[in-house]
């Protein structure tokens, strides 16, 4: 598959378990359909801490996406403000530059 064209940008999120899917229900709405979500388990600052003094580590749900650059800023915000990131203990995100992509998409499965 050849590269796509231009400079883009990968948001990577880590939010608490059940944030990821409603986040790509909403970039689907804005047409991104570049985004992936897979499991993760993982202990933060401040998280409880168990019986043995090692913080509890509970399920996390990993968003990435990866957007154009003329576009990262705006769908930054956007997930910032729809996975609530401004509350303490909701999760973090960050973007980093990507030197190249590849396009890849699932096939409609009609049914």
């Amino acid at each position: 598959m050849p590269k796509w064209n231009g400079k883009f940008k990968l948001i990577t999120c880590i939010l608490y378990r059940g944030g990821a899917d409603r986040i790509l229900k909403l970039l689907k709405e804005k047409g991104i359909e570049t985004g992936n979500m897979h499991h993760a388990r993982g202990a933060a600052i401040g998280d409880p801490v168990g019986r043995k003094g090692i913080p509890n580590q509970f399920e996390k749900e990993m968003l990435s996406v990866l957007v154009s650059e003329k576009t990262a800023d705006e769908i930054f915000s956007l997930i910032f403000e729809a996975a609530d990131f401004d509350r303490p203990y909701s999760g973090f995100m960050f973007m980093e530059s990507v030197r190249a992509a590849t396009p890849f998409q699932l096939p409609e499965v009609k049914g």
